[in-house]
């Protein structure tokens, strides 16, 4: 919930819940669903599903494409939006201690 303080500054306290898992249809393809909650006193409860289809471009990094059929925005959710229903395009890499290692 949300409360102005008496020194002007506005507070605001919510959870957000996201989730994915995750298939693999081949060595480079694999299929993901989508999940996210978020609730807050003043907004209530917000859901957002959806799927994506992934291609391992090269080690360790993936493009991919998915569609929300149900979602939310929020302003103060930064990045790319993978809340907002419709579609989106993600960059995932995965990263591990072998990086750290080299």
């Amino acid at each position: 919930s949300e409360a102005i303080e008496p020194d002007g500054v506005s507070r605001f306290r919510a959870q957000l819940v996201a989730g994915r898992a995750g298939y693999d249809l081949t060595r480079r393809i694999d299929l993901g669903v989508l999940g996210s909650v978020m609730w807050s006193a003043t907004e209530g409860r917000r859901h957002a599903l959806g799927a994506e289809l992934g291609v391992l471009i090269r080690a360790n990094l993936w493009l991919s494409v998915g569609y929300n059929v149900s979602g939310f925005r929020d302003r103060d959710l930064g990045g790319g939006q993978y809340t907002a229903r419709g579609l989106f395009v993600r960059l995932r890499i995965k990263f591990d201690e072998s990086l750290i290692d080299r």
